[in-house]
């Protein structure tokens, strides 16, 4: 899936994937881990104290109402970030969990 913009304190885009498969199973090590189907956030971590100092950050504007603020949109506008496509990132993870299931 394609990095998006997102209010993260260490980078302006994610790149939000969904673990299909993430297993281990060892019962003479006594491990058994099954993390399938958790979200897992990918992320290059890409800040800079200029970029604090200038507010270009994308974190700083946080309102907490669940979507980007109006100076938010501001940003993500002039760092050309891609908005997150919600209903496209939706279908694609039913797509392939239900690829997974087969």
């Amino acid at each position: 899936m394609p990095f998006v913009a997102a209010q993260d304190g260490f980078a302006n885009a994610l790149q939000y994937v969904q673990n299909i498969r993430y297993r281990m199973h060892d019962r003479e090590a006594g491990l058994e881990f099954d993390y399938s189907r958790r979200q897992a956030n990918y992320r290059v971590v890409d800040l800079s104290a200029e970029q604090y100092r200038s507010k270009s950050m994308l974190i700083q504007f946080a309102d907490g109402k669940g979507w980007f603020s109006a100076k938010q949109l501001e940003l993500i506008s002039a760092q050309h970030l891609v908005l997150p496509q919600l209903d496209d990132i939706r279908k694609e993870a039913l797509r392939l969990r239900a690829a997974a299931s087969h």
